[in-house]
């Protein structure tokens, strides 16, 4: 039987999800500065907004908590981005 706990990978997971959302959050703003989209493309960031929501119910499934606090950042940044980019699609 699986006992799921939550380790040094588990820490360093959310540190890397955590990380991802500050960079994520960055294009965020530059986004919202630029009112433009250039040189993105789309399908993959959809892509990983997708994969994060998976993660976010994966991650408690398992017992990956650290995990799950990252992935909900990482989440949320990207679906910020996501409606900028609906937002600004035709400018």
């Amino acid at each position: 039987m699986y006992t799921p706990h939550c380790g040094t990978g588990d820490f360093m997971n959310g540190v890397f999800e955590a990380g991802g959302a500050l960079f994520l959050s960055q294009d965020c703003l530059q986004l919202n500065r630029d009112k433009h989209i250039r040189g993105v493309y789309l399908p993959s960031r959809f892509f990983f907004l997708i994969w994060g929501l998976w993660n976010c119910g994966f991650y408690p499934m398992n017992g990956l908590y650290f995990s799950l606090s990252g992935g909900i950042m990482l989440v949320t940044a990207n679906l910020v981005w996501c409606y900028l980019a609906f937002k600004y699609r035709n400018a």
